[in-house]
């Protein structure tokens, strides 16, 4: 695939209210970028599309701020997907996530350390069918959990997304200077 690749600006919004000490409140909305790509050097040029989502969350905080417990649900809009003769191959539709999560923070230790771990609901997850018709896959219930260290210019976060349909390890490191 010599001539896959391509590059663009995206924007994300969100709101936060802080309704009281210990609650918050949240939405979020990112449209989903598209991507050209062509099967070899010589192959015309096709757009494919990711979903946009749309998010709703709260979150509760009590005490000194070392538990968190929140509660979100996304929506997924995803576009037709087309062949390269602009024929429609799948209409995936709409897909729902819910997600409920914990963390502990041990604010006293050094470096500060964070455990985490939740559940997550992939619903009406679309699948690439043919023809563009057809019900979506069942239901998948995830179980994730991580951890995180922060220094004071460094910080470092692992996590696990475990199912039965796949398995997933992520690991960011934020340098501060």
């Amino acid at each position: 695939v010599e001539r896959a690749g391509d590059s663009s600006w995206g924007v994300n919004a969100g709101l936060l209210w802080r309704a009281s000490r210990s609650w918050r409140i949240g939405g979020h909305y990112r449209p989903g970028p598209e991507f050209d790509f062509g099967l070899s050097s010589d192959a015309e040029m096709t757009a494919i599309a990711m979903p946009d989502v749309h998010s709703a969350g709260v979150a509760y905080q009590p005490g000194d701020g070392s538990l968190t417990l929140g509660l979100q649900w996304d929506r997924l809009r995803y576009p037709e997907l087309r062949n390269v003769d602009g024929s429609v191959w799948a209409r995936p539709g709409p897909s729902n996530r819910l997600h409920l999560g914990g963390e502990y923070v041990f604010l006293d230790w050094a470096p500060v350390t964070a455990f985490r771990a939740g559940t997550w609901i992939d619903s009406d997850r679309p699948r690439l069918r043919q023809p563009a018709e057809g019900p979506a896959s069942e239901d998948v219930l995830h179980g994730a959990f991580g951890f995180g260290l922060v220094w004071t210019s460094f910080q470092l976060d692992v996590g696990f997304d475990l199912s039965k349909r796949e398995n997933t390890l992520s690991v960011s490191m934020i340098f501060s200077l």
